[in-house]
């Protein structure tokens, strides 16, 4: 609604393994930092590795 930029990325699970997110937000124009952040923590910590419910 406000025209920023904002992306939501993978952030594991819970203890029931249901899965958790978080969200980024960026002034105008910033879609840049969200993309390069979005590559870093998939680097550090890669989607679709946790562990799902058992």
């Amino acid at each position: 609604m406000t025209g920023m930029p904002a992306m939501s990325v993978p952030f594991g699970h819970d203890g029931q393994g249901l899965p958790l997110g978080v969200q980024f937000g960026a002034p105008l124009g910033g879609e840049g930092v969200l993309l390069a952040l979005a590559a870093q923590l998939e680097e550090a910590a890669p989607w679709g590795t946790a562990p799902g419910p058992a």
